[in-house]
Order: structure tokens, then C-alpha cells, then sequence
């Protein structure tokens, strides 16, 4: 694991990171039946979904192939399931080494990862540590503990922040055949990873990719509600 990468703060046994990136894409041609799994219920619009996996610097390892909109973000996280337990696992030095922490006796030859809410169950599959949902009756340890694993899971806000502002491509709504988003996606990733050597993640990135993202969903909310008061008044009309 080259010296474990970035020791996590909370727990020492996390290597990875997973989380989903979303982009808007064009709405699909074809029926509403054939194109409805593009959309996104959560983001209130069609587009692509790629699952990416960090080191604890913002680093990205591995980035998956893009899925319809609507797809959940644990069921990509099944579909890639080996890739993941690959990444995870030991060298045989490192299975030597005392490891006394979460899920360590069911995976005693698999470091963590570290998932949000989504990831709820993701311990039958791998060594996922996730943050614990709030509908859970949750002590203050509890609460405490989500708290410290949020600070954790920010560097990947960083982390797209930065691709937002390097490639403006990934920013924009996506426009192009859909064939090419993968490499495209894979292209502008590891050009951010190079960016990153004399360039390290700072706050203020993951503070731009919130505010893109709260940018959208206004946009959305507003063509919305558009969009009902042109019909409102259709009616009124008719």
C-alpha cells in the first residue's frame, strides 16, 4: 500500500475512499420509458454516474464506467465489488501488521474504505466503514464518530471541485456521444491527479463543487416551477 498512502485520522485501517460523481448530459432521444433510467430523482435531471475511488489525499485510483442517472450508487459499488477488494488487499508484510480495528477479524486480509450514507450494508461485500444514517438511533459516540468520517469523505469534494475548474468539459452539461464519456472522464482524472503534485487539494475547491452543485439545483427548481405555472395557466386558459 506504499506506506498506507494518507493515514486516515479516524481509522488507520481505511486506504480508500468511494463516492459517485454525477453529471448532466443531454436527455436522450427515444421514449420516455427507454430514457426515464437517465434520470436523476436526487439531482433533478438526466446524466451520467461514475463511481471513483480516492486515496485519502484526493488521489484518484480508479474511476468506473459511467451508468444511467438513475442508477443507485451502491448498486454500481456491487458491480465493481472485485476491483475494489483488489485494491484493498494486503501485501503479505501488511497482513503481519497488528490491525485490532473495525472489521478486521471478518477481513483480516483487506484494508477499508470509507462510503456515506449510500453505503449502508457494503460490509457483507468488503471492509466498508460508512457513515451511520441519522434515522439510526444514534448515541453521541455515534454522532461524533459520523462527524470525524465526514471530515474524511470532503477530500473528494476537493477533488472534483478541482476537476470542475481545471476541465470544462466536466463542469458544462455534458453534450457528446455518450461513448466517449468514459475516456474522456478517465483522461481528465488523470491530468487532475498530475495537477495535484505541486498543486495539493485545499477547502475552497470543495466549497466550489457544493456551490456548482447548489447552482444546479436552483436552476432546476426554478425551471420547475416555470414550467407548472405555464401549465396553470394553460388550463385557466383552455
Amino acid at each position: 500500500m506504499s506506506a498506507k498512502q494518507c493515514l486516515s485520522k479516524i481509522f488507520e485501517s481505511i486506504l480508500l475512499v468511494v463516492d459517485v460523481h454525477f453529471q448532466q448530459s443531454y436527455r436522450p432521444t427515444g421514449r420516455f420509458n427507454d430514457v426515464k433510467k437517465y434520470y436523476s430523482f436526487k439531482h433533478w435531471d438526466y446524466g451520467l454516474k461514475t463511481q471513483t475511488l480516492h486515496y485519502l489525499d484526493g488521489a484518484l485510483v480508479h474511476s468506473s464506467p459511467h451508468y444511467p442517472g438513475n442508477t443507485h450508487d451502491f448498486e454500481i459499488f456491487k458491480k465493481h465489488i472485485s476491483k475494489v477488494n483488489r485494491l484493498l488487499r494486503k501485501t503479505e508484510e501488511e497482513t503481519d501488521q497488528p490491525d485490532e480495528e473495525l472489521l478486521s477479524e471478518e477481513y483480516p486480509e483487506l484494508w477499508a474504505i470509507l462510503g456515506d450514507k449510500a453505503y449502508t450494508g457494503g460490509d457483507d461485500y468488503t471492509r466498508m466503514i460508512s457513515i451511520m444514517k441519522e434515522n439510526q438511533m444514534l448515541t453521541n459516540a455515534d454522532q461524533r464518530r459520523n462527524r470525524a468520517l465526514s471530515r474524511e469523505r470532503v477530500i473528494i469534494e476537493n477533488y472534483y471541485g478541482r476537476m470542475l475548474m481545471l476541465w470544462g468539459i466536466i463542469k458544462k452539461i455534458y453534450t457528446y456521444e455518450h461513448d466517449s464519456y468514459d475516456t474522456i472522464f478517465s483522461v481528465c482524472g488523470s491530468l487532475t491527479n498530475y495537477h495535484m503534485i505541486r498543486n495539493p487539494l485545499r477547502a475552497e475547491e470543495g466549497d466550489f463543487y457544493k456551490e456548482h452543485v447548489a447552482n444546479q439545483d436552483r436552476k432546476l427548481i426554478l425551471l420547475y416551477h416555470v414550467n407548472i405555472c405555464f401549465l396553470c395557466s394553460n388550463n385557466r386558459q383552455t
